[in-house]
């Protein structure tokens, strides 16, 4: 049976991609102001 578990990252890698690209794409993000969907995808576009 094949391994199933993720792959983990070290955080400086992670911080290097986000500081690299210009497009991120949220998935699942919501226009209904009350799911934390909504909040999340807020947050990231006043960063």
């Amino acid at each position: 049976m094949a391994d199933m578990s993720l792959p983990q990252y070290s955080d400086t890698l992670i911080k290097q991609i986000l500081r690299s690209v210009k497009t991120i794409a949220m998935v699942g993000a919501s226009g209904n102001d009350i799911r934390p969907s909504y909040f999340a995808m807020m947050y990231l576009l006043n960063k």
